[in-house]
This record gives C-alpha cells, structure tokens and sequence, in this order.
C-alpha cells in the first residue's frame, strides 16, 4: 500500500543532455510505476520544474553550460530539498567526493546498472516519502525500535496487534495508566500517533524483540 502511495506521490526528474539515455531510463521507470520528467539540461529544470513535489532528481554529471555539480549548488542556494542521484562516465574519487559535498544523496557510473538504480531509487524515494511527512523512513523506525526500552518494546509489539491499552496491560501484566504512559512515550520517539501512517510492512514479522 505505501509503495502505492510514494509512485503516485513522487516524481522522478532526469536531466541529462544524452537524449537516448533520458528515454530509456524515461522508458524503464514509467514501465515500473513511477511519474517521470526529463530535461535536455539544468535550465531547463530549474525553469520547468515544481520543487515542492515529492521525488528525486537524477543528474548527469557533465552537461553543457552548467554541469551538475554546478546545478547541486544552484539548488542548495534556493533551498530545494529533493534528493540528488548523481550519474557520470568518468567516475573518480574527486568527482563523488565533489558530489556529495555539493549535497548528493548518491552516485552511480554509466553504463547504468538498472537494478542497482531501481533499488538506489526506491531506497532514496522511500526516505523522503516519510522525511516530507514528517515521520519516520524504513530505516530510521528500525533505529528508533532498537533504541526502545525492554518494556517498550513489549508494548510496541502488543500496539501492533491492535491490542487495546487494557488488554495490553492484562498480557503484560501492567496498571492502564502505566500502558498510557508506555504508550505517549512511543509515540512521541516515532514522531506520531498513527501507527497506520509509518513504513510497517516489516513489522511485527520483522519484529525480533531481541
């Protein structure tokens, strides 16, 4: 459901001035569900493009004009927050090093790996899918779960049954007002009170308690 949700609410930009290379990759990710855009170079996205819709940009390295570091810098001044996947042909140390100073999430060599970039996509989409709303990704709920007392974690995992507090207390053997107050401090440490809204396709399958 939530895959769902971040390709209907994501747009994936291309700017690359190799037109062949916006078309297959135009072609590969409409083929998997996303919305994609493409630009002939970073005018043109700068001028065309709506920053405050949900997704990511995949940028060519070198481009005419203003390459892409260039373009990161540009964007960086004018506050876009839409993570930057950096694509090149001549990929060394200097160059991703230059790139994620400049604020890239991620860096991948032409000829591309569609695997490797589906899978890189998904990863970064997934993450400010939830960023933009102001909840937890994948990754950070881990972290968040792995940082919950022995106690919390108990009552976590009773929450995701869809437990009431009184029957949570029963199984846990605790008074209603101590799940409460195990409760309000889950959900404070997950940034909210809609459970339905977090990425928990993993849980509680993926729920270890250890």
């Amino acid at each position: 459901m939530q895959e769902r949700n971040i390709k209907s609410s994501s747009v994936i930009r291309i700017a690359d001035d190799d037109e062949g290379l916006r078309d297959a990759l135009h072609l590969l990710l409409t083929y998997e569900g996303w919305t994609v855009k493409t630009y002939p170079n970073a005018k043109a996205f700068l001028t065309s493009d709506m920053p405050s819709t949900p997704g990511c940009l995949i940028l060519d390295y070198l481009m005419p004009e203003t390459n892409g570091i260039d373009l990161l810098k540009i964007m960086k001044e004018r506050g876009y927050h839409l993570p930057v996947i950096i694509l090149t042909g001549h990929a060394d140390v200097d160059i991703a090093v230059g790139s994620f100073r400049a604020g890239a999430v991620d860096f991948l060599k032409k000829p591309i790996d569609e695997e490797l970039l589906l899978a890189t996509l998904e990863e970064h989409l997934t993450e400010h899918f939830y960023k933009t709303r102001g909840l937890p990704s994948p990754k950070e709920l881990h972290e968040v779960v792995d940082g919950f007392t022995d106690r919390e974690r108990n009552v976590f995992e009773l929450m995701l049954q869809n437990l009431t507090p009184t029957a949570i207390g029963e199984r846990l053997g605790l008074s209603n007002r101590t799940v409460y107050e195990y409760r309000s401090s889950i959900y404070r440490k997950l940034w909210t009170r809609d459970l339905s809204q977090l990425p928990l396709e993993n849980f509680p399958a993926g729920f270890s308690g250890n």
